[in-house]
């Protein structure tokens, strides 16, 4: 009965938060609700033992109730899907304008790097 009671324990948080967590790809949900799902047991049976009202149906009850809230959170807030829409046209170039590509355009000019301004001479000198 220990076994089957953990893996519900286990498999309810994991859920909720699989159902949570829809903007994820699988590996990252899956990782992510069992992390979650460690996490809804740690803290319930922490608070329930700080609270002096740990019983093992307590503590059952607390998180399927957490996972109920989760999962109704899953529902409330689904992520909004950005419409597309249709992609404009790329403009047509002007007929009469020139080409300018990005040799055309003038470069700053290295300044050439002076004696005085090296601070690291130190480290060249023997």
């Amino acid at each position: 009965m220990s076994l089957p009671l953990v893996l519900l324990l286990f498999a309810a948080p994991a859920g909720a938060w699989w159902l949570l967590l829809s903007g994820l790809d699988p590996l990252g949900r899956l990782v992510a609700a069992t992390a979650g799902a460690f996490a809804v047991l740690a803290v319930t049976a922490q608070v329930l033992l700080m609270a002096d009202a740990w019983n093992p149906l307590a503590g059952v009850l607390v998180v399927v109730l957490l996972s109920a809230v989760l999962a109704a959170l899953s529902r409330v807030h689904r992520p909004s899907r950005p419409s597309t829409p249709a992609a404009a046209p790329p403009p047509e170039p002007h007929p009469h304008a020139p080409a300018v590509t990005r040799h055309d355009l003038p470069l700053p000019r290295a300044r050439p790097r002076r004696r005085e301004d090296d601070e690291e001479d130190w480290l060249y000198k023997e």
